[in-house]
């Protein structure tokens, strides 16, 4: 049996079998599409699904940190995407979810793109659960 599973839809329409749990949940650039309000369910949503010890890795547009990047993030993500959804990760939301969630949380790198920064974020989940 492979040790990766691909799951391709939204979080909740997975169905783990044999009470399996993933210890790794990857994201890649979706939570600047996700609706402002929905960002934390969803970080708790990846919380609830990871085995005790396990790891979440984020790469998606956070906070955009100077002058440039902010503007060139609303030049073409924000006006292609709108403003509403992505508003919230420019300012910074996403690293506060992650890091009230996640322990260790901790940024990894940052690209700064012609459409922006992109930010790679990590966290863990506790072994004892709170």
């Amino acid at each position: 049996m492979s040790s990766i599973r691909w799951h391709h839809g939204f979080l909740d329409s997975l169905e783990l079998q044999d009470n399996w749990r993933p210890n790794k949940i990857v994201s890649s650039l979706l939570f600047h599409q996700v609706p402002a309000g929905q960002k934390k369910v969803l970080i708790e949503e990846i919380w609830n699904l990871l085995e005790p010890g396990g790891m979440v890795l984020i790469a998606d547009y956070m906070k955009q940190e100077n002058p440039l990047m902010r503007a060139l993030f609303r030049a073409t993500v924000q006006r292609l995407d709108g403003f509403a959804d992505t508003q919230p990760n420019a300012d910074g939301v996403m690293e506060k979810h992650i890091s009230a969630r996640f322990i260790d949380s901790m940024r990894l790198a940052r690209f700064n793109t012609p459409t922006g920064a992109i930010s790679l974020w990590r966290g863990y989940k506790a072994r004892t659960s709170n």
